[in-house]
C-alpha cells in the first residue's frame, strides 16, 4: 500500500469494530490516531511511559510488559474493549530500540496476538531509506483472512506504477550498503545505481511526453 499510514487504516478496520481500542505506548507518532480512526472509528488507548527514572526503572520512557498490563486493566475498568497492541520498533519519536527479550515479553503479555496467526509485521521504506516521499508500506502476516481483506482495501491505497518500478530497482540492487550497524556504515551513502537508473528512465519518459504534447497540432 502507499505507506504505513494506509496500512494502519486498513488493519484497524479489519481487526476491530467501531469504538474498539488499540493499546499504544505514549508518546507516539500522532498521525496514527487519525489513521486507525478513518474507516471504523477505532481509538487508541495510551500506555504512558515515564520520562524520569525511578528506583524500579533506570531508563526514561521504558516500556515494560507490566506497564502494558496496567493499561489493559485500566481500560477494562473503563469499559474499553482493547483488540490489539501497536509496537513501533524503533520507537517513533523516541528512537528506542526494543531487544528481542523485550519484544518476547510484550508478545507474552498479549496472549491473544502472540501466535503467528495474530502477529502482523508492518514495514515502510520512508524511514529506513530516509525517503519520506516514497510512500510504500508492506505487511507480513500468516493470517490469510487478514491478507485477503487487506487485498480488497488495497484498491483504495495503490502505489503508482513508476514508484513500484523504482522501489523494485532499489530493493534488488546488491550494491546498497546495510542501513544498520556502526555510524561509519552510513557515511557517504549514495543513491543506489538501480534507483538512479529508474529515476533517469522516468525523467526521460516525462521529457518525451512533454515534447510530444508541445508538438501536437492545435485544433
Amino acid at each position: 500500500m502507499n505507506g504505513c499510514g494506509s496500512i494502519f487504516c486498513a488493519v484497524a478496520a479489519v481487526l476491530c469494530d467501531p469504538d474498539d481500542a488499540i493499546l499504544i505506548p505514549s508518546p507516539f507518532y500522532g498521525v496514527i490516531t487519525a489513521d486507525v480512526h478513518l474507516y471504523s472509528g477505532v481509538k487508541l488507548y495510551c500506555v504512558p511511559l515515564d520520562s524520569e527514572v525511578s528506583e524500579n526503572d533506570d531508563r526514561p520512557f521504558h516500556l515494560t510488559a507490566e506497564k502494558l498490563e496496567h493499561a489493559l486493566e485500566r481500560a477494562k475498568k473503563e469499559g474499553v474493549n482493547v483488540r490489539a497492541v501497536i509496537l513501533v520498533n524503533p520507537h517513533n519519536p523516541l528512537g528506542e530500540i526494543y531487544t528481542a527479550e523485550e519484544m518476547t515479553s510484550y508478545l507474552n503479555f498479549a496472549k491473544r496476538i502472540a501466535d503467528a496467526q495474530r502477529t502482523h509485521v508492518m514495514w515502510g521504506l520512508s524511514k529506513d531509506f530516509a525517503m519520506a516521499g516514497v510512500r510504500v508500506g508492506t505487511v507480513y502476516s500468516e493470517n490469510r483472512d487478514l491478507v485477503q481483506a487487506l487485498d480488497q482495501l488495497g484498491n483504495f491505497h495503490g502505489v503508482a506504477g513508476p514508484l513500484q518500478h523504482q522501489v523494485a530497482q532499489l530493493l534488488k540492487d546488491k550494491t546498497v550498503p546495510p542501513l544498520t550497524g556502526p555510524e561509519e556504515n552510513l557515511r557517504g551513502v549514495k543513491i543506489a545505481p538501480g534507483l538512479q537508473h529508474a529515476a533517469s528512465e522516468n525523467t526521460t519518459q516525462r521529457k518525451e511526453k512533454k515534447k510530444t504534447m508541445k508538438t501536437m497540432p492545435e485544433k
